[in-house]
């Protein structure tokens, strides 16, 4: 028994749909909406991602001027006299500082500052977002108390 094929096997036909005018029109609507949304979804995600920045910024700015601040407080029993950032970040004889490692800035680029208070202690303290010391957004380690 043989098996015999064709060599002039014909294609078989393509089924083609035109859309109407108010069809195509339809679905290129329905597309721009659906990249408007998209887009609304984007925008909301970039927004919280900017809190969580911020969150994150004014988390390692505490956990920075704490650690600033403690130092500080230790130098200053061991050395008698208010240190400067330079003072804390300077390696003695044996190469050792008093902060190893960690930044001088705040995460906005400016400085942080060291400063006694009123009743002869010491604060660390970060300007802030804003970068101008003493305003509503800075960051005081110890926290200041408010006066009521």
């Amino acid at each position: 028994m043989e098996l015999v094929t064709s060599t002039d096997s014909k294609p078989s036909p393509k089924f083609t749909y035109k859309r109407s005018r108010s069809e195509s029109i339809a679905r290129a609507g329905s597309i721009v909406v659906a990249v408007l949304v998209a887009l609304d979804l984007l925008t909301l995600a970039a927004t919280d991602v900017d809190y969580i920045s911020h969150d994150a910024e004014a988390s390692t700015e505490r956990s920075e001027a704490k650690t600033i601040h403690g130092q500080a407080a230790f130098f200053m029993r061991s050395n008698g006299f208010t240190p400067t950032l330079d003072n804390l970040f300077e390696r003695d004889e044996r190469g050792r500082a008093y902060i190893e490692s960690g930044g001088r800035e705040d995460p906005w680029g400016t400085p942080y500052v060291i400063r006694e208070t009123d009743d002869d202690k010491i604060e660390a303290l970060s300007a802030g977002p804003d970068t101008i010391e003493d305003t509503e957004d800075d960051i005081v380690f110890p926290e200041r108390e408010e006066n009521g």
